[in-house]
């Protein structure tokens, strides 16, 4: 099977939406499907791959890029699927990608788009323009009419996409995200403190992902008070960037937690699970409009490494994960607190949980059996052609 598979990301990044693409290629890979990776010329992949990646060559600065890379694709997929004959094209949705779609409908090749979120709702909250809303309304439709089959990672996302645009939603397909089995695994506590040159006298409690405001990071730092008061020995890893930091650092400083707090900034991503394992307790603080649109990668890296997990209860991480992991009511600090001390009073508990999260991933939740439900979608998206 002969995959085109295509997004719009910087796989230079070393951040989710990068490792979700490579993970899945290179599994899709390893399960006999030849897939090639169309992705925009900014910075190139430096990890080890077999996947074969074109970069299309684009005008790098803000908005061209996105008008240049549609146009370039568009003549690079119409004379590589003539060329190459791709059995199917997969999509990676994004707000600035429509071009697949339509040289799908001109050369009739199945075409199957992957959700990893409501563009909506994360449009909103970062502040676009009802104009730019819109637009990105109508090019999801477009896209969901056209594609043969739709790949999300939620049963919210699902509804909302079945009932938003009148889609049948046996067409839309939930697949949750995975994690790396093999990198993500339980290591000894007190070797990767030494390796991190963290105290072996303190207890960890830590946070790794994009620093973005649906992520709720600032609950976790408004929550530190209220722990050092129980135990003042506790201190908090963020590991990650994003547009919040400069926030969250300022609000570090206004709570005086400056010796508590550490912000550790990109690390790259072989080292994560040292850090992840570095923790007695992990945290997924997401605020509540988070809530049905994500299956969070964070989480299965946790679980995957052994660790107790905190997580705000919302959909998506309570129905799936909720008798493993720690539930506090989202954008709640006290509550987030409260749970925090429990588990450090509770070292029999953090064992049980980190057990038990480690047992659920290696149970069909490794990028390897996500490629697999993947290609037996693509398989079917081949076999019945376009259903527009």
């Amino acid at each position: 099977m002969k995959v085109f598979y295509i997004c719009d990301t910087d796989l230079g990044l070393e951040n989710a939406s990068v490792v979700h693409i490579m993970e899945v290629v290179n599994n899709l890979n390893e399960l006999n499907c030849d897939v090639t990776l169309f992705t925009p010329r900014m910075r190139e992949y430096h990890q080890k791959t077999s996947v074969g990646i074109k970069y299309l060559k684009i005008i790098n600065k803000p908005v061209l890029w996105v008008v240049s890379y549609e146009i370039t694709l568009f003549f690079s997929l119409f004379y590589f699927i003539l060329k190459e004959k791709p059995d199917v094209i997969y999509v990676r949705q994004s707000d600035s990608i429509l071009s697949p779609f339509l040289v799908s409908n001109l050369l009739r090749v199945p075409i199957v788009i992957e959700n990893n979120g409501d563009l909506e709702k994360e449009a909103r909250l970062q502040g676009c323009s009802i104009l730019r809303i819109k637009g990105l309304n109508i090019i999801e439709k477009i896209c969901y009419r056209i594609a043969s089959k739709i790949i999300t990672i939620t049963p919210m996302i699902k509804k909302t996409i079945s009932t938003k645009y009148n889609i049948n939603p046996h067409k839309i397909i939930v697949i949750h995200n995975g994690v790396n089995t093999i990198l993500f695994k339980p290591l000894n506590l007190n070797k990767v403190r030494v390796e991190q040159r963290l105290s072996d006298d303190s207890y960890y409690v830590g946070y790794i992902g994009n620093l973005a405001v649906w992520q709720g990071v600032e609950y976790l730092i408004k929550s530190l008070p209220y722990v050092l008061k129980k135990n003042p020995k506790v201190k908090c890893l963020i590991v990650g960037d994003g547009i919040e930091k400069s926030k969250l650092e300022i609000l570090t400083k206004q709570l005086k937690l400056e010796k508590n707090i550490i912000f550790m900034g990109n690390i790259p991503y072989y080292i994560i699970p040292k850090y992840i394992n570095a923790f007695d307790i992990c945290v997924a603080p997401f605020i509540k409009a988070r809530s049905g649109g994500t299956s969070p990668l964070k989480l299965y890296e946790y679980l995957s490494c052994g660790k107790p997990v905190i997580a705000s209860n919302i959909r998506g991480v309570s129905d799936l994960l909720k008798d493993l992991v720690v539930i506090f009511k989202p954008e709640d600090e006290k509550d987030l607190a409260a749970k925090v001390i429990k588990l450090i009073e509770s070292p029999g508990l953090r064992k049980q949980l980190g057990e038990q999260g480690r047992s659920f991933v290696l149970r069909g939740h490794s990028w390897k059996d996500v490629a697999y439900k993947i290609s037996k979608i693509l398989q079917e998206a081949i076999k019945n052609g376009k259903s527009i």
